[in-house]
């Protein structure tokens, strides 16, 4: 008669627990994937489902299952600004492609991860990660997916200010696309060209690539592509003064985002209803959109929303006679613009806050403001608007004297 070892019998219930476990996760993925609603399913199950994923990050034997967990998880949980956690399952996951030889899988994974790190607003983690993406798929010759990591390097430039860069970025990513054919990629390389051109103050141009870019994917059923293409379209239609269009497309998308759980999207929202009342001169509504934007992007934690926003307020608080909460505003601007390199907004800012002080007769805060934003301009390689603004601030120095 044979006898169990006590490290055979622990070793067999180790082995049956995991089996249950990773059935556990299966199942889990084969809800989530016949859910007819499966964003409505991952806010109901979040915890389970990061549970399931948790399992099978456990081994390299499970990664096909981590993997595709990722891919269904990622694009509905991403508005969610559950980064720090994201993060650690893809470094994890990167990890397991590494070691089983997945280059494909592994490309995929360090895009997402450059994802998180743009709405971080850790842009040097970003460009390395994305960097490493492009290398990745040139090698795998894989034209649509080298593309699309161009488009996103693309956006993190634009985020500096740098639109120079990320116009050549998207133009050779344009390209790509062409030869590939690959309708989904071109949707989201129109998609970044509208944010060149609206950061480029060209309104026109970033409509017309918006609303390229919103009905190739509306006709490929790209829900969330989609949804920032019309959130695009409305921050154009606002520079433009279409004060109709905002209110009808913002009704139409403000009950999406709340009902998909995605503040990122809502706070951006948010943010251009507060531009719509400014700009119409409904200063108390633009303080309580702009509030609202600030509460969503406070509690995700979103640095690139949250310095226009601190911008923003201060604004409206100038217009008010509130200079205290102005001058508070607008210097976590100042400080966030200046950390993310974006030197054209740091200098508008600056701008902004000499209008405090000027209103309030102080002279001499208000000179050195402006010198302050002058200086830094002069010294560097200025596009167009940077130029424009140059040439305002100098002028506004001038008439002190």
């Amino acid at each position: 008669m044979s006898m169990n070892t006590p490290n055979s019998t622990n070793t067999h219930w180790r082995t049956v627990l995991e089996e249950q476990q990773l059935a556990n996760a299966e199942r889990w993925l084969t809800l989530l994937a016949q859910e007819d609603d499966p964003a409505d399913m991952v806010i109901r199950e979040y915890d389970n489902l990061l549970r399931a994923l948790e399992i099978a990050l456990q081994k390299p034997d499970f990664f096909d299952l981590a993997y595709r967990l990722i891919e269904q998880l990622f694009v509905i949980v991403f508005g969610y600004a559950d980064w720090d956690r994201w993060l650690i399952y893809l470094n994890e996951a990167i990890g397991m492609s590494q070691v089983l030889g997945r280059a494909y899988e592994e490309a995929n994974l360090l895009s997402l991860a450059g994802n998180i790190f743009v709405y971080k607003s850790d842009f040097e983690e970003a460009v390395g990660f994305y960097q490493r993406c492009i290398q990745k798929y040139q090698a795998l010759d894989d034209e649509a997916n080298h593309a699309l990591t161009l488009t996103k390097l693309a956006n993190v430039y634009i985020l500096q200010g740098d639109t120079v860069a990320s116009l050549k970025l998207l133009h050779e990513a344009q390209q790509v696309s062409n030869s590939s054919n690959d309708l989904l990629t071109l949707s989201l390389v129109n998609l970044a060209l509208s944010n060149v051109y609206h950061k480029s103050r060209d309104w026109e141009s970033g409509l017309v690539a918006a609303q390229t870019a919103y009905a190739l994917a509306k006709e490929l059923g790209k829900g969330q592509t989609e949804t920032q293409a019309l959130l695009n379209i409305i921050a154009c239609q606002n520079e433009l003064g279409n004060w109709g269009e905002v209110e009808r497309l913002s009704t139409q998308l403000e009950g999406v985002l709340q009902a998909s759980g995605d503040l990122v999207k809502l706070g951006q929202l948010k943010n251009n209803l507060g531009i719509a009342a400014f700009s119409q001169q409904r200063y108390y509504a633009a303080e309580k959109a702009w509030q609202d934007a600030l509460q969503i992007n406070t509690q995700i934690n979103f640095p690139i929303e949250l310095a226009g926003l601190y911008n923003n307020l201060g604004m409206v608080y100038t217009k008010l006679g509130e200079f205290e909460a102005a001058e508070s505003m607008l210097q976590q601007a100042v400080t966030i613009y200046y950390r993310n390199g974006d030197l054209y907004n740091w200098a508008n800012t600056l701008d902004n806050m000499a209008d405090v002080y000027e209103i309030q007769g102080m002279t001499s805060v208000y000179g050195d403001v402006l010198e302050l934003a002058i200086s830094k301009l002069e010294v560097n390689e200025l596009d167009p608007n940077m130029r424009k603004l140059l040439y305002s601030l100098q002028k506004r120095l001038a008439s002190l004297h």
